[in-house]
């Protein structure tokens, strides 16, 4: 017998197969500036995040050393 197609079973595991998912812990405040910093520019979490990527490829932002 043939399985009947589930095009959300199918699109469930592609994704499952081919991507990973990021979290970051933010306090409450960063959080808040964060969406409004994102409103503002009118950019989604995931852009803003594929655009940091590439920067950081391209060298061109680094972490700032702590003075200790």
């Amino acid at each position: 017998m043939n399985k009947e197609f589930n095009q959300n079973e199918y699109i469930k595991q592609y994704n499952k197969d081919n991507y990973k998912k990021i979290s970051v812990y933010l306090s409450k405040q960063e959080f808040e500036k964060l969406n409004a910093l994102l409103t503002q520019n009118n950019m989604s979490k995931n852009e803003l995040f594929k655009i940091a990527l590439h920067l950081l490829e391209e060298g061109k932002i680094i972490k700032e050393e702590k003075d200790n």
